[in-house]
């Protein structure tokens, strides 16, 4: 029997409204940060761990958008609001080859149905929301991914 897997990121807000974005270095795909819990770690932890390890930008999490089940990845998302704690410059990682402070006009231009959701579900709703997908082509770049639409 197979078992889903926790993962926890953030839509990391500046002041301006802008939130902070990456690019996989593997995909080529603009996502939020975030990443697979590692054991016994707890989901705040592990979002502000997953975001300082992708970016550089240390930060303070903050309450919940959303929990997100991709039903084709057996992945159940954890995702937060979060701020960046100041004096942060972001960098990138093994895992991402771009950072950037985008707007959530610019995510829906960039960003993947899944990922763009999280960022208008964080603007959006006051209260967190829960989510079921089926999309088995998550880490895909938006411009190079069928034209079949999942259910979010």
């Amino acid at each position: 029997m197979r078992r889903h897997s926790a993962s926890a990121g953030a839509i990391v807000t500046r002041e301006d409204g802008r939130f902070l974005a990456v690019q996989r270095r593997d995909t080529g795909a603009w996502v939020t940060p975030g990443g697979i819990l590692e054991p016994g770690e707890p989901l705040r932890e592990a979002a502000a761990r997953e975001v300082y390890e992708e970016t550089g930008v240390a930060i303070d999490v903050g309450t919940l958008v959303g929990i997100y089940q991709n039903l084709s990845t057996e992945v159940i998302t954890f995702v937060f609001h979060a701020r960046p704690l100041s004096g942060q410059h972001q960098h990138t990682s093994d895992e991402t080859s771009h950072v950037r402070w985008i707007t959530p006009t610019e995510a829906e231009d960039i960003m993947a149905e899944p990922f763009a959701i999280r960022v208008r579900d964080a603007y959006q709703h006051q209260e967190p929301v829960i989510r079921t997908l089926t999309e088995p082509q998550i880490m895909t770049p938006k411009d190079k991914r069928s034209t079949r639409r999942s259910g979010c």
